[in-house]
């Protein structure tokens, strides 16, 4: 767990083999304020979960792009933490002219460490929320309000009070380093959220605000339809007083006492797609169809991205992103149902596999990473100090679907040698931490006939 109060440490991780990266950072980074986030409240920003000193004032040097910001206040009577909200954030990219002051000067005055916080400074956008104590909550600050936090981060004012995104990605990385995939935190963030943009997130993000558990709850998101016993299991753990988050849990002594929720004008419920049910039971269709379509998935797919996407297949792939973070970041529980729908539909595909290879392999890629991620124990999503990928995949649906896609396209010379290398890893990536024999391309075995609520429908024709 760290302690978000200065950006002293980019002083040290700014030199190094990461440096170029981190240059890119500040040249272009902004500063996140949260001037009244009270003091041991928890703030994340991606995957990286911190508590809050007094003197906290936000983070700097944050990339171009979407990022995450998710938080909970703490109860001291209690002493836990309550549930989590978590908002989207599109930084925008600052273009750099040939006769900037500090590209001209700035390096050649200074060390590189302090040109590039100084440049970062100067020219990265300034965004701000302030902390609504009733609802506890962080709303987006007024003009006026805006304004003079901007002034106090121009004149550095601020600088000792607000963390570095910089020093706190490379130091994750270096923890991480040797485990395979991305050599830092920042390069874990960029794979898990490359697809969402701000078209995403303008069209999935709460019209409320913030991604709030307690909302789904009040709208009673898992009474629609079948839940396994692992998702019931879940829905109970998110309504406590959850730990927080990645990398560093902050997690309260949560006992069996649940959160009081309080009504939250200020979160919402994302606005997802609507994606086939598993079962495709369309009365439009003729029986033919029906079993057609739910013996192969590929016609529902390729209905959804025409109609739903508009052809768009990056919408798609910035969906299940969106859906996965949602859910990994902001304990959205319908984010998970979303994803799960996802990747239901994409697994029951066969033609589309070969129609649409570079949908198939982008998608796939994504599916892996995800999974990959959720599996992390030496600092991977937790909940309640529960790894999350333990938790969601017991007792689940995926089982009998991968085994049978995996069983279908590892070994098919047909395909795209590159989509066959991902269903390969993907089964053995499943087959490592489930132990599925059955997903792995080396150890096939035949699925098991139980009752399988995503199965084909299959109509008797006779």
């Amino acid at each position: 767990m760290g302690d978000a109060t200065t950006g002293t440490a980019v002083a040290t991780a700014g030199r190094g083999d990461e440096g170029d990266e981190g240059i890119g950072f500040v040249h272009h980074g902004a500063t996140l304020v949260f001037p009244d986030l009270p003091p041991l409240s928890a703030i994340g920003i991606d995957q990286t979960v911190h508590t809050v000193s007094e003197s906290f004032k936000g983070v700097k040097h944050v990339p171009p792009g979407v990022h995450v910001v998710s938080y909970a206040a703490y109860d001291r009577a209690g002493d836990r933490y309550g549930p989590v909200t978590a908002f989207f954030v599109d930084v925008p990219a600052i273009p750099r002219s040939s006769n900037d002051r500090y590209a001209q000067e700035g390096m050649a005055s200074s060390s590189d460490v302090e040109a590039w916080m100084m440049d970062g400074a100067f020219h990265g956008p300034v965004l701000g929320w302030t902390w609504l104590a009733g609802e506890e909550v962080l709303i987006a600050m007024d003009e006026e309000m805006l304004a003079r936090a901007e002034n106090m981060v121009r004149q550095m004012r601020w600088d000792q009070q607000l963390g570095s995104y910089y020093a706190m990605t490379m130091m994750e990385g270096r923890h991480h380093a040797g485990g395979g995939g991305p050599s830092s935190s920042y390069g874990q963030w960029r794979a898990l959220s490359a697809h969402v943009d701000a078209r995403v997130v303008k069209r999935l993000a709460p019209k409320e605000g913030g991604i709030s558990a307690t909302v789904e709850e009040d709208h009673g998101v898992l009474l629609h339809g079948k839940r396994s016993k692992a998702e019931l299991d879940l829905d109970a753990q998110l309504a406590r007083g959850t730990s927080m988050g990645t990398g560093g849990t902050v997690g309260g002594q949560s006992g069996s006492e649940t959160v009081m929720h309080r009504e939250r004008s200020h979160a919402g419920r994302c606005r997802f797609t609507a994606v086939p049910n598993p079962l495709i039971k369309d009365a439009t269709l003729s029986a033919e169809e029906r079993t057609a379509w739910n013996m192969d998935k590929s016609r529902a797919l390729e209905r959804l991205l025409k109609e739903q996407y508009g052809g768009d297949s990056a919408m798609f792939l910035g969906e299940l992103q969106f859906a996965f973070l949602a859910f990994l970041l902001g304990h959205s529980l319908e984010g998970f149902l979303q994803w799960k729908k996802m990747v239901a539909l994409l697994l029951g595909c066969d033609e589309a596999v070969r129609t649409r290879p570079k949908l198939f392999r982008a998608t796939l890629e994504v599916v892996y990473r995800q999974i990959a991620f959720s599996f992390r124990k030496d600092g991977g999503m937790e909940l309640n100090g529960e790894v999350v990928g333990e938790h969601l995949f017991d007792d689940h649906f995926l089982k009998s679907l991968a085994a049978g896609f995996i069983k279908s396209h590892a070994c098919d010379d047909g395909l795209d040698t590159r989509i066959r290398e991902v269903v390969r890893r993907l089964g053995e990536l499943l087959s490592k931490e489930l132990r599925w024999e059955s997903c792995s391309a080396n150890g096939m075995e035949d699925l098991d006939d139980d009752e399988d609520e995503d199965g084909p429908v299959v109509v008797d024709l006779s």
